[in-house]
């Protein structure tokens, strides 16, 4: 089992961030982050930058964000990190 995590790079996201990798730990289970780019996004920097370009950068981001969050000292949780493209939900 895992718990997910969406990210929207906020400091609301990193609180609930926070709270997912504590259940994470207490529970045993993974914990994935997800971040959702925008179709729209996705095809304009396709077109600028290749395809897939957006995805690799939003998962750097996502590891950055994961990292900076715990001060580069991670909780010990088995992490993974999913980028998705299509319409957040708001």
């Amino acid at each position: 089992m895992t718990i997910l995590c969406p990210i929207d790079f906020s400091e609301p996201s990193r609180g609930a961030l926070r709270y997912a990798a504590i259940a994470a730990v207490y529970s045993g289970e993974s914990l994935t982050l997800l971040t959702v780019n925008d179709p729209l996004l996705e095809q304009a920097a396709a077109m600028a930058n290749g395809r897939g370009s957006l995805e690799a950068d939003a998962r750097r981001e996502l590891e950055r964000f994961f990292n900076d969050t715990f001060s580069g000292r991670p909780p010990a949780a088995q992490v993974e990190f999913a980028v998705a493209t299509g319409k957040p939900d708001v």
